[in-house]
């Protein structure tokens, strides 16, 4: 309800339950969302691994933003692009390594910075591998 009135920044775990339930009859992630992105793991690591089948939405998209900023840094450095965005290095570093959730207004000013469309759909999609070294997955709603 925030959301709608502009008195929250959704965070991506937010914005991602509030997609999936637009989308889907899904329930009942909320008592996984304690953990981080990268935790939701099966193996290999966070950037070219594989997801656990049961991962929500959340951690599909914090995967697939993650690779696309990856992408973008490789243009220039994460030192760079967070000093572009003015947010913290830190933070650029946790969401490439899987260990922050990001909110919104987070995504949007590295969007800005990076000149990159950093979020998509992949949450939404049936969980395939993908590899940092495949295509950059898709971005949402060109």
């Amino acid at each position: 309800h925030a959301i709608c009135e502009g008195t929250y920044w959704g965070d991506l775990i937010t914005i991602a339950r509030v997609e999936e339930r637009l989308f889907s009859p899904l329930w009942g992630y909320e008592h996984r969302m304690e953990r981080t992105p990268k935790d939701h793991l099966d193996s290999g690591t966070w950037l070219d691994g594989r997801l656990e089948s049961n991962a929500p939405p959340a951690a599909r998209l914090a995967q697939a933003i993650a690779i696309r900023l990856y992408h973008a840094c490789r243009k220039t450095s994460p030192k760079d692009i967070a000093k572009k965005a003015r947010i913290s290095q830190r933070v650029v570093e946790a969401l490439l390594n899987g260990t922050a959730w990001a909110d919104y207004a987070t995504i949007a000013t590295l969007e800005v910075a990076t000149e990159e469309r950093l979020w998509g759909d992949a949450h939404r999609q049936p969980v395939r591998h993908r590899s940092i070294n495949d295509r950059i997955p898709p971005a949402h709603r060109r």
